[in-house]
């Protein structure tokens, strides 16, 4: 009977842990990026590229809004279980102020195909309103930016809060 010869590691088996070895972690990073890219593409925003280039118009629609004197406050007001309605007031110095049109994105943490864009009607008084379907509302906290721009001169302000 012949002895067995007792098992060495030698150059080759070293090179090809090392070679199972990294390639199990390039695969698993590979994995991991593919689903990070594909599950949030990590803009909150669409086309945020242009909104940085448009900046300065955002900055100088504030300061014509702080001349006018533009107030607005907003709430969410659940009318009875199947219907909330988002309402902004807006007021200047002299008082309401209509004939706006306000426009909100409305969005929500975590539920990104629940995010919608919502005009809102006139009421009056500064008081504009509009509806949402209670039950598709997310339970979580509601993130939302506005524009409201006068029909008569193209006066705008932007706003954004959370509820």
């Amino acid at each position: 009977m012949s002895k067995k010869k007792p098992f060495i590691i030698n150059g080759r088996h070293v090179l090809a842990g090392f070679v199972v070895f990294f390639g199990i972690i390039i695969a698993v990073n590979i994995v991991f990026v593919s689903l990070a890219n594909t599950s949030f593409p990590g803009e909150s925003v669409k086309k945020p590229y242009e909104q940085g280039v448009r900046y300065n118009e955002t900055i100088a629609a504030r300061e014509l809004a702080v001349k006018l004197g533009w107030n607005i406050t907003w709430s969410l007001d659940k009318t009875n279980a199947d219907v909330n309605a988002f309402v902004v007031k807006v007021v200047d110095a002299d008082g309401p102020v209509d004939g706006l049109k306000i426009e909100i994105a409305l969005m929500w943490a975590g539920y990104r195909d629940a995010d919608i864009l919502l005009a809102l009607k006139p009421m009056e008084n500064g008081v504009y309103r509009g509806q949402l379907d209670a039950k598709s509302v997310p339970p979580t906290v509601l993130r939302f930016t506005g524009l409201a721009v006068r029909a008569t001169d193209g006066a705008k302000m932007t706003f954004a809060g959370k509820l």
